[in-house]
């Protein structure tokens, strides 16, 4: 046995991946690419079931290779063995280990809501919690009263093209491409279908830089096939002329682009990269996984170089030249003698998925009320949403700190309270526990929020909230603790034991202000739903959303000492005779200062990735996870404009914070933004909209063409439910600060 079997273990795992030199990732078929100017998007991805894909492979950085090699020759110098490091570990280690290892395999693809790795998660908490814990099942089965551990909700929609053709017709001939190689449709495609002569639209922009217009007055695109290209105006080099530093500005924004050409009548859309751009996505043909927003009245496909350049070839056109030009100046240039029929077929589908949760039932006068102890198990899935790696579609996200950590930690907790509930006497006094793993978390919170509004348990019966999300990195045993300040006298319940676990946590500011409920993790559902809450967390890492989120960096000692001090913490609650008064106004945001900053980690290509900060405007919270993430039917992301999704430009303020529950007739308030429209208006949090001016809205979707079409100063009438009353209130628009996308 080596002299420091911990240390040891930490290397070995290491190893592993030492002696294979690479990283493989599992590709995946769905989901939306990263922003124009290398910032990931947040959103969900489109479940639509994988296709069998060669892998993807990440090459090690230098940095981390070498640290592998060094952690493979400490680890010979020690003679440490991996069965005997691994039989060092306690039973507990053995076991946390054990489930993060297989949450974060391959063959349970990411995790991402709508995938069957999704699915086979659920089954795999669903067998501890029924066969290993004998926990009783949480949800009754809609339309019958049999008894089951899932809740199966949608989270959003996804678009699937189930037909789709082109052709081109010139000289008296068609020719009809083959789709995958020649073209693709793209997830922001109408399903409609229209022939016409065809038109170079250039980058197709409203308004550029310095007086750039692609379109002059009364250009009309009526009937005509669109050929637009990506990105934006570009130097000799192949970047920006628009931005100081070549990288593309958020007038490259898809939306607008495909905006301008609908708003003059195009019948259908062909997007092409332009050949010479500095860009690693200039050579790859997109699809409805990858780009994805909302669908418009016209076809959308995108259409290789190849085929571009004979298109234009035929035409008596050629690309380079035309392409070129349209650095320079903006204009249409029909190509004549050339036709083509551009047809997709796309019918929306729910994103299926389900939380997960069992019951450990109480005993005496306090069973019947509930204890949640909670994490989300669901991730990135292969990369099209929500990733801050760089070029990540198609890589598999293991999520081994976010969060199949926190997952562990639940199934950890239960495996302990379930033996400790059997043990206890007939006249035993305690409250049951509710051990639940959400989905869809990084979607926008959306299984908590479902369970809140469809909880077999009511609020009055829950006493407390307990969340685990990324445990697995705790650092020189520092540990942040957020929500001391929604119960009264919470914290002065969990400090002394906090103090007794040795871990160093931090539940209050320097001032001594506990720290508030709210935060972009699952807990904050259920603050917002009035319920007292916790959430542990070990702090943000450059690994962080990464496709090397991987189980040998997860610190499984402290890991396992977190979910440990949460079971205690569990526990004295369960048994506190006293009421635990919910208090929504004590505390202030968690802003864990002394946990690592992140930092990008290095790009596995030639250039490295560039290393930034989170935004703290965007990320206020504890986690500083991103904002919930934008629904896939339409949301458009925060922040910047420029992103590749086909997002329509907003160009006005309202000020709500809205709910991407597609299953809600209107669109659900979750929250008021401050000094905005909306919070000199009626509207408050819980309110449904359910009309802008005379237009009804049936979902979230349906809304984002209403705003998208709002200009600032335009007063809305905003009909909506608060309860079963129906209310009306008139807002005044504003416009963005950012200038909209």
């Amino acid at each position: 046995m080596p002299a420091n079997p911990i240390a040891a273990f930490a290397r070995s795992t290491v190893v592993l991946f030492a002696l294979a030199g690479t990283i493989c990732s599992a590709a995946g078929p769905f989901g939306r690419l990263d922003d124009v100017g290398g910032t990931a998007t947040t959103s969900t991805p489109t479940p639509a079931a994988p296709t069998p894909a060669a892998p993807t492979v990440t090459t090690l950085t230098a940095a981390a290779a070498a640290e592998m090699a060094d952690a493979a020759e400490m680890a010979k110098a020690d003679g440490a063995e991996l069965s005997t490091v691994l039989k060092a570990l306690s039973p507990d280690e053995q076991m946390f280990h054990q489930h993060v290892v297989t949450l974060t395999n391959p063959f349970f693809e990411g995790r991402a809501p709508g995938l069957r790795g999704n699915v086979l998660a659920q089954e795999y908490v669903e067998f501890y919690f029924r066969e290993k814990f004998k926990l009783e099942p949480l949800f009754t089965t809609e339309g019958s009263a049999a008894k089951s551990y899932r809740q199966e909700f949608d989270a959003g929609r996804e678009s699937v093209v189930t037909g789709q053709q082109v052709v081109i017709s010139a000289d008296g001939k068609d020719n009809e491409l083959v789709v995958g190689a020649d073209y693709n449709v793209l997830g922001v495609s109408a399903s409609a279908e229209a022939t016409g002569d065809v038109v170079f639209c250039g980058y197709s922009m409203e308004e550029g830089v310095d007086g750039y217009e692609t379109y002059a007055k009364g250009d009309d695109l009526t009937g005509k096939i669109a050929v637009i290209l990506r990105f934006e105006p570009k130097n000799e080099a192949g970047k920006s002329k628009w931005s100081k530093t070549g990288a593309w500005s958020p007038k490259a924004g898809l939306g607008g682009k495909l905006g301008a050409a609908r708003d003059r009548g195009a019948a259908a859309i062909i997007l092409v990269n332009p050949p010479g751009a500095d860009d690693p996505r200039n050579g790859s043909l997109e699809d409805f996984r990858s780009i994805r927003g909302l669908q418009g009245g016209a076809p959308v496909v995108m259409m290789s170089i190849e085929q571009m350049t004979a298109l234009c070839k035929s035409a008596g056109k050629d690309l380079l030249t035309l392409v070129k030009d349209a650095d320079e100046k903006g204009g249409i240039t029909p190509l004549p003698n050339v036709k083509a029929t551009v047809a997709a077929k796309i019918e929306r589908r729910p994103i299926k998925t389900a939380n997960v949760a069992g019951v450990l039932r109480g005993k005496g006068a306090l069973a019947d009320e509930y204890i949640i102890i909670g994490g989300h198990y669901d991730h990135l899935g292969y990369g099209y949403f929500g990733s801050r790696s760089t070029s990540p579609a198609g890589k598999l996200h293991p999520g081994a700190d976010d969060n199949a950590s926190g997952t562990s930690g639940v199934l950890l907790s239960a495996q302990h309270m379930s033996e400790a509930y059997k043990k206890l006497d007939n006249d035993a006094n305690v409250r049951s526990i509710i051990f639940m793993c959400f989905s869809a978390e990084e979607s926008g919170l959306i299984g908590s929020k479902f369970f809140i509004r469809h909880s077999p348990v009511s609020a009055e019966k829950t006493y407390i909230m307990l969340n685990m999300d990324m445990i697995g990195r705790l650092r020189k045993n520092k540990l942040d603790v957020g929500g001391g300040g929604s119960g009264d006298g919470l914290c002065e319940i969990i400090e002394p034991i906090l103090a007794d676990s040795g871990l160093i946590a931090k539940t209050r500011t320097d001032d001594g202000v506990p720290f508030n409920g709210g935060g972009p993790s699952d807990h904050a559902s259920f603050f917002g739903g009035g319920i007292p809450v916790l959430f542990f967390f070990t702090g943000l890492h450059p690994d962080y959303h990464t496709a090397v989120d991987l189980y040998p960096s997860i610190n499984v000692p402290g890991a396992v000492k977190v979910a440990s001090t949460v079971t205690t913490i569990a526990t004295t609650l369960a048994a506190r005779t006293e009421p635990l008064v919910f208090n929504r106004e004590v505390g202030r945001a968690l802003s864990p200062d002394y946990s690592q900053t992140i930092e990008k980690p290095e790009a596995p290509a030639a250039k490295p990735e560039p290393k930034a900060k989170p935004e703290p405007k965007a990320k206020p919270e504890p986690k500083a996870k991103p904002e919930p993430k934008a629904n896939p039917a339409a949301a458009p992301a925060a922040g910047a404009g420029g992103n590749d999704d086909g997002q329509p430009k907003i160009r006005v303020k309202l000020g709500i914070k809205p709910s991407y529950d597609e299953e809600i007739d209107g669109v659900l308030v979750d929250g008021i933004t401050p000094e905005t429209p909306a919070a000199d208006s009626d509207l408050k949090a819980g309110d449904i909209i359910k009309k802008w001016n005379d237009k009804p809205i049936e979902s979230f979707s349906a809304w984002m063409p209403l705003l998208a079409a709002a200009k600032p100063g335009d007063v809305v009438t905003i009909t909506y439910l608060r309860g079963t009353e129906t209310r009306t209130t008139k807002v005044t628009l504003t416009a963005r600060e950012d200038g909209g996308r």
